[in-house]
């Protein structure tokens, strides 16, 4: 709002300094022209909408506005309604919220979790009427990010949680336990992607299906978009006692499977079935482990692959495409979902460009001691449970000890107050062995409300929510900054919304 007062106090500077130039100027001549000036300069101010931030909060008592945390709205249904801008957000705090009702994006706007973790925010589809999917993405330009797409089957044919009926986005989320059952044929139990859209660093697990009139894709059905950079695992038929087939756990018919991980899942055939056309890209991709009841006899149960496909890079059993990778892809742990490389998998490196096939390249600390938390981020105080993930040591009669949080052993829930913390675990094992392994910055609690500034501060103390506690600087405040808050500088007050512009914007 400032840059665009700026730019309209040039603008009319401009404006006056052009009829000084031109006050002698006829009616006829220049001063028309200059009434124009003045009518598209109006027009423009205008029609420059500045895009609006909605926030949902479902633990309020009842709902505001969405203007603020303080001013939540209750529901998402009701912060998806509010945004009716292309540009617009909607941002959801940690929680589970039901879904009562399709969300139809019809506009170009984003919605997305607080936190930027997905398991944080749970929109649960299980309570409503499901004729129709979760989500249906009806704007290109419409965003989901940073939330899980739980229970969202329904009776529609196409997308039983997710639609992407006029493309969009789905970024960093997780489509979980989708189920769709009837007698018509679904395309997609866990999404539809049609229109350009586009699924990327998402994981899709345990949909299922139990239908008497076919399916294509218990996963993802590609009619026209792209999955990249995601895992497919644990999605299945429930029930193989009929004629009925289930072809494909990701089904292509047009567009991109990149970088992608489709393993434990179980289908009557073909895990990835990719129809025999030019317009199917499958490259970087993993597909093992897979189980397909009723397709062994070529011996190549986990993929089917149409003769015009444009296929590399492909580890499977069997060889298809150019440079294919028929061998174990060596997952770390997949009998307990890690699908991440090991160290000598022959994944490392096989991908365009050096890089790595699946979803998830390899990274070799995951291969030692490693930190985890159950949350990451959170508003005024955060719960969180910490845990030291062995990764091939045996932590056996070890000492771990967490370097300033007064906390021993391999798993503790703290409660983190303001601030920015890295998380340090001092292992002593059993051989006589010592580690240490750090998460750097791995818990960010930020405030939600008012804080003040004050050069000359006394008494400054995290997170300065009051005068007598103000912080000495601007960037303590910001540090300590979330959503919604807001920061008064006691002095120069001017000086401040400068510097909070260009450091927020």
């Amino acid at each position: 709002m400032v840059i665009a007062a700026t730019g309209l106090r040039a603008m009319r500077a401009r404006m006056h300094d052009h009829c000084l130039n031109r006050h002698f100027q006829t009616e006829d001549g220049a001063m028309h022209k200059l009434r124009a000036f003045l009518v598209l300069a109006v027009a423009i101010t205008i029609n420059a909408q500045a895009a609006t931030t909605y926030y949902v909060d479902g633990s309020v008592a009842a709902s505001g506005d969405g203007s603020a945390w303080s001013n939540a709205f209750k529901t998402v249904a009701e912060g998806v309604a509010a945004a009716t801008n292309d540009g617009d957000e909607v941002v959801i705090t940690n929680g589970t919220y039901d879904i009562m009702a399709t969300i139809d994006l019809t506009r170009a706007i984003t919605v997305r979790g607080f936190s930027g973790n997905p398991e944080d925010v749970t929109l649960d589809g299980a309570q409503r009427t499901a004729t129709s999917p979760l989500f249906k993405f009806s704007n290109s330009g419409a965003t989901v990010a940073g939330v899980r797409v739980y229970r969202g089957g329904c009776t529609n044919n196409k997308g039983g949680s997710v639609w992407m009926s006029s493309g969009g986005t789905l970024t960093n989320c997780i489509i979980e336990a989708a189920y769709v059952t009837g007698n018509s044929a679904i395309y997609g139990v866990g999404a539809y992607i049609n229109g350009g859209g586009r699924i990327t660093g998402c994981i899709i697990r345990n949909c299922a299906t139990r239908l008497t009139g076919g399916n294509y894709a218990v996963g993802v059905y590609i009619n026209n978009g792209t999955l990249e950079h995601s895992l497919v695992t644990g999605c299945y038929r429930s029930d193989f006692a009929d004629s009925i087939n289930t072809l494909g756990v990701v089904y292509l018919v047009k567009g991109t499977v990149k970088n992608c991980t489709i393993a434990g899942n179980t289908v009557s055939h073909y895990p990835l079935y990719v129809t025999d056309s030019a317009n199917c890209i499958v490259t970087d991709t993993i597909v093992w482990g897979n189980v397909a009841l009723r397709d062994s006899s070529d011996g190549r149960p986990n993929v089917s692959i149409g003769a015009g496909a444009l296929v590399t890079n492909l580890c499977t059993t069997g060889a298809f495409g150019t440079n294919p990778v028929n061998a174990n892809p060596c997952f770390t742990d997949a009998v307990n979902g890690d699908y991440s490389l090991m160290p000598g998998s022959p994944c490392i490196g096989a991908g365009t460009d050096g890089g790595d096939l699946g979803y998830l390249p390899f990274d070799a600390t995951r291969n030692a001691l490693g930190v985890r938390t159950s949350a990451y981020s959170g508003c005024d105080a955060l719960d969180a449970t910490v845990t030291l993930t062995a990764n091939g040591y045996d932590l056996t009669g070890a000492t771990i000890t967490w370097e300033g949080l007064e906390q021993t052993g391999s798993s503790f829930t703290h409660t983190f107050g303001f601030g920015t913390y890295s998380l340090t675990a001092s292992v002593a094992l059993a051989n006589g062995t010592n580690l240490t392994c750090t998460l750097p910055d791995a818990i960010r609690v930020s405030c939600s409300g008012p804080m003040y500034v004050d050069d000359d501060s006394v008494n400054p103390v995290p997170p300065y929510t009051s005068p007598a506690t103000a912080a000495q600087t601007l960037d303590a405040a910001l540090a300590l900054a979330g959503e919604g808050s807001t920061i008064h500088h006691l002095r120069h007050q001017r000086h401040l919304h400068a510097l909070r512009l260009l450091r927020l914007g």
